[in-house]
């Protein structure tokens, strides 16, 4: 999560991007069509625009990022060297 984003238009610009944001408070906030989610630990809900700025208007959001590891062929390597010995 490197990217701020400090305003509600911005937000929505990115959610309906397909971008998928963190508020302050830990509140998964994504998009699927037309309709806004907001997703809890325990909970979800289905959000308006205006209940979204109501809601999240003074809060910062954090653009989620993805990170995909790379396969590290060496570490695989002594992994089955490892595992031919041993098992």
């Amino acid at each position: 999560m490197n990217q701020s984003v400090q305003t509600i238009p911005e937000a929505l610009r990115l959610l309906k991007e397909g971008q998928i944001l963190i508020s302050d408070s830990r509140v998964i906030l994504f998009q699927k069509g037309e309709q806004l989610y907001a997703k809890g630990i325990s909970w979800q809900a289905a959000l308006s625009p205006n209940d979204f700025q109501r809601l999240f208007d003074q809060n910062t959001f954090w653009v989620y990022e993805k990170k995909e590891e790379k396969i590290s062929s060496e570490k695989d390597e002594d992994y089955y060297q490892w595992a031919s010995r041993y098992l």
